[in-house]
């Protein structure tokens, strides 16, 4: 489950990054994973994007990408944002963030996407926005 979850958070993370998202709405169900199509893209971008028939970015799957909307489903925000908080919660715990006493370079990239996440699910979190 807590694979999952990371995976889930991962996904996110990367579909929050991606340049066509101009928007976030949230989807009241999940999307059936598409069947995997051939690409016929022959360039050499390190980024292969997965589309279903309608032209939905499928790649970050179960998020979607379509018309610049991020679609997150409603199913996956529990299981994401507990991992998060979790994660983020044993990635800083003991540490100060308003003195200088900070979490290591190694995690700060990870705290980041972390942070980034649970505000998206919940813009009122105050260790969050502290973090971030």
């Amino acid at each position: 489950m807590a694979e999952e979850a990371e995976l889930l958070v991962s996904k996110l993370t990367a579909a929050l990054d991606d340049p066509r998202v101009t928007q976030i709405e949230f989807v009241p169900e999940l999307p059936p994973l598409p069947p995997q199509q051939p690409s016929n893209d022959n360039s050499n971008d390190s980024v292969n994007y997965d589309y279903d028939s309608a032209g939905i970015i499928t790649a970050y799957h179960p998020f979607l990408i379509g018309d610049g909307s991020l679609g997150i489903p409603f199913q996956a925000m529990p299981a994401a944002l507990k991992f998060a908080t979790r994660r983020l919660q044993n990635l800083t715990a003991g540490k100060n963030n308003f003195y200088g006493a900070a979490i290591l370079p190694s995690d700060a990239t990870q705290v980041c996407d972390l942070t980034l996440c649970i505000l998206v699910f919940n813009a009122d979190h105050h260790s969050a926005w502290n973090w971030r």
